[in-house]
């Protein structure tokens, strides 16, 4: 018998079923390996001074979790980033002990120039997304090699 939702539509009802019992787990075990890549050294996705982007990060994940298909792995980074997405959106903060917390920083109305013209303008007020790391990734950036290696600009004090 399909699993349907008060209304008779099973897909509703199967997707609301997957986001409230199974996709809370799968997106705890990924957040933690997705951390687990970033703050520990013998897991680092990536070599210094090198970038990740999503497709990378897909592929390390589907690696690092076998019984998992890309696929998988694909919808389940996209429902993290989904979710971000909206929290952030809908003017929530978002913390990921460890990793560090997202949040919205607030920009008042100010006057600006068009740098072509000179021209006056008006910039409105808009809210932006901040990071900021938390402690456990500011100190593996700062014991990581690529900080003290002279690839930073800044000295560490």
């Amino acid at each position: 018998m399909p699993i349907v939702n008060s209304q008779g539509n099973p897909l509703i009802a199967l997707t609301t079923t997957l986001t409230n019992c199974l996709l809370p787990s799968l997106l705890n075990r990924l957040l933690s390996t997705a951390k687990r890549m970033f703050c520990n050294r013998e897991l680092s996705p990536v070599s210094k001074g090198t970038s990740m982007n999503r497709s990378d990060l897909i592929s390390r994940l589907a690696d690092l979790h076998p019984q998992l298909q890309i696929k998988d792995v694909e919808s389940i980074v996209k429902a993290i980033i989904d979710a971000l997405t909206t929290t952030l959106s809908n003017g929530g903060r978002i913390e990921i002990r460890g990793f560090g917390s997202f949040k919205l920083n607030y920009r008042p109305p100010r006057n600006g120039r068009n740098p072509k013209t000179g021209e006056r303008l008006e910039v409105p007020a808009k809210y932006v997304p901040h990071f900021k790391a938390g402690k456990e990734l500011r100190d593996r950036v700062i014991k990581g090699s690529y900080a003290t290696s002279g690839n930073s600009n800044q000295s560490v004090v």
